[in-house]
């Protein structure tokens, strides 16, 4: 038992890191280093399938190069490839030189997308949820988001080109190698991804609901963001206003639990 352990182990580590002693692995007349190259092989290949599937924007403009490149800088951590990819966006901001913008925003993109899917399902917030719960408490009332939203700053037009790049259309023609699209004042604007039913989606925020999705995020009460709307607004258009975006909130299936704090004491 214990050679055979040793010996995982050594195809483990020649596997992951190609640093190790392998001969006597192999119990044919293959060359050892080249028999033992098609699990090398195997096993990058099954990482890059992964990642592919993760991230087929991503791929369509970097190529399989750069996944590679992370593959070996980055070997798995997660018992489940599910969630392995994760840190790709991060490691393309930190390359030097800098990669193209576009593609640590596709990557940012694409993780959330499938994050947003796996995410587990909880029970819809309703209209009659809050039309039971006395006026007087309004005010401290916390609209938590379900675990299947997402709050991103992305460029406006990186959904479009990336139902473009799925399309089948190339890479090449679509994106610039410098900035991804001219913003207005050089701001990306907000995007949410959540799930309805089955179905992932997507719009970008204008820059109200912006405003009020931060405070979502952030775990704001009602109060707060009326006061926010208020920098907006006159005050007498506030209540209107706020009910109106959680009424589409609701409908949009974004809010799970309405959760009442206590009194500060």
């Amino acid at each position: 038992m214990t050679g055979l352990l040793e010996w995982q182990r050594a195809l483990q580590a020649h596997i992951l890191d190609g640093g190790m002693t392998v001969s006597g692995l192999l119990a044919t007349d293959t060359d050892q280093t080249t028999g033992l190259d098609i699990y090398v092989e195997a096993y990058r290949n099954r990482l890059l399938e992964a990642l592919t599937s993760l991230y087929p924007g991503l791929q369509a403009l970097a190529g399989d190069t750069v996944l590679l490149r992370f593959i070996a800088e980055h070997p798995p951590r997660v018992a489940n490839l599910r969630w392995y990819g994760g840190a790709l966006a991060e490691w393309l901001r930190s390359r030097k030189p800098p990669c193209p913008a576009v593609w640590p925003a596709m990557a940012e993109l694409e993780w959330a997308l499938a994050m947003v899917y796996e995410a587990g399902d909880v029970a819809l917030a309703h209209r009659g949820d809050l039309a039971g719960l006395p006026a007087i408490d309004w005010p401290r009332l916390v609209l938590r988001p379900v675990p299947g939203w997402r709050l991103l700053r992305l460029p406006a037009d990186l959904v479009a080109r990336r139902h473009l790049l799925l399309d089948g259309l190339a890479a090449g023609d679509l994106i610039p190698a410098g900035p991804v699209v001219a913003e207005r004042d050089g701001v990306l604007p907000f995007w949410v991804i959540w799930r309805q039913g089955l179905v992932v989606q997507q719009c970008v925020l204008g820059t109200e609901e912006a405003v009020l999705a931060q405070a979502l995020q952030d775990g704001e009460s009602l109060a707060r963001l009326c006061e926010r709307l208020a920098c907006l607004h006159p005050a007498r258009e506030v209540p209107a206003r706020l009910l109106g975006w959680i009424e589409l909130w609701l409908g949009q299936a974004w809010l799970g639990a309405i959760e009442l704090p206590p009194h500060p004491a």
